[in-house]
């Protein structure tokens, strides 16, 4: 399996160094993963979560997965009414759409990729335009979102300095079970503007 290397050293604003989710508010664009998941994911989160990447890694609860479709930045005040009538223009499109689990991906978080093929695709440009409106990109609070498609699993908190144990990080990742092996689908629910207070929980204004 293809995957990055492990961490050892990390830097995020998002978690402190117990593994707990701090106060980090803000406001994003995201699809939220349907359930009940997939069983190859959650065979998956179950095997990772099993292991010794707890004492590393601080697992996300399943009810905040979701795919970041754009995140907003230096949103005040005076932008709110335009994300309501954004908002309101997104639930009148049917924006739920089924991707595709592809790798994972191992540095400061674990997360998977995923992509949007064959009949998807143009839907999906077409989706991304829509959400990346005219007037929110006027209004210069879209982030330059560049990131490659991915659902985050879990962030790194502590860093790893033994090489046994980076060693052995390295073989539970690339010994998944079969039953999560990638390629398998998850289904996304619609696209909505989220409001969070941390990297736990999203929810839409």
């Amino acid at each position: 399996m293809k995957i990055s290397q492990i961490n050892t050293k990390f830097h995020n604003q998002n978690i402190d160094v117990h593994g707990n989710y701090v106060h980090f508010p803000g406001y994003t664009i995201v699809s939220h993963v349907i359930h009940p998941l997939p069983k190859s994911l959650i065979d998956l989160v179950n095997y990772l979560s099993s292991r010794e990447l707890q004492k590393y890694y601080s697992f996300l609860l399943i009810t905040s997965y979701h795919v970041t479709i754009n995140q907003f930045e230096n949103v005040h005040e005076e932008h709110k009414s335009l994300l309501e009538e954004e908002q309101r223009k997104l639930k009148e499109q049917d924006t739920s759409i089924i991707c595709t689990a592809e790798k994972l991906i191992c540095s400061k978080a674990i997360l998977i990729e995923i992509q949007f093929k064959n009949d998807n695709d143009q839907n999906f440009e077409n989706i991304i335009k829509n959400v990346r409106s005219n007037e929110l990109q006027q209004a210069n609070i879209l982030h330059n979102y560049e990131l490659s498609w991915h659902l985050a699993l879990t962030y790194q908190y502590k860093d790893i300095e033994n090489n046994e144990i980076k060693a052995k990080f390295q073989q539970i990742i690339e010994n998944i079970p079969q039953t999560s092996k990638f390629p398998f689908h998850i289904p996304l629910d619609h696209i909505r503007i989220c409001h969070y207070n941390d990297m736990t929980k999203f929810t839409p204004i």
